[in-house]
């Protein structure tokens, strides 16, 4: 229970503040370091997509362990009823900080879909171009979006119409 509120202080601490911590890694067994996650949460309101943030962070938690990706606490982002038309939300900024300082480190960005992490066509090819400027993965769960995949960008842009 002490750990559950010190995560949940830790994170309000540096959402309030607008920072991004940057934990300690332990090496795996080989002496290499595992494959680092994020993830991103969002929700608006009743009228949106059903899933709360703990059953999209359940989800991603998921695919990341089908993965062999591991996500700090530290990596989890989320913004609560704020629509994805506004770039200015405290989480989805401090998730493109933490790519920004984590650079080529982060190997994956993971979103339920990617209408919960922008609903502007523009943005979301903001956010695309930055995790491929530092080799990062952007994969939506819900919607099985792989910036890694041959017709990404096609994808990223038809998806993104829509989300808009």
């Amino acid at each position: 229970q002490a750990m559950l509120e010190l995560m949940a202080d830790q994170f309000a601490s540096n959402y309030r503040l607008g920072r991004v911590a940057i934990p300690q890694l332990i090496s795996n067994k080989d002496g290499t370091l595992p494959k680092l996650g994020a993830a991103y949460v969002r929700y608006s309101d009743d009228n949106s997509n059903p899933r709360s943030l703990n059953q999209q962070l359940e989800l991603i938690l998921k695919r990341a362990a089908e993965g062999k990706v591991f996500i700090p606490w530290e990596f989890v982002f989320a913004d609560s009823a704020v629509t994805a038309t506004q770039a200015m939300r405290r989480g989805y900024r401090l998730v493109k900080l933490l790519i920004e300082q984590v650079g080529h480190r982060l190997s994956h960005l993971f979103v339920d879909e990617l209408g919960r992490v922008n609903r502007r066509l523009i943005e979301s090819r903001r956010l695309y171009d930055l995790v491929q400027q530092f080799g990062c993965r952007l994969m939506g769960v819900s919607d099985s979006f792989d910036s890694n995949s041959d017709n990404s960008k096609l994808l990223l842009g038809m998806l993104s119409m829509i989300n808009e």
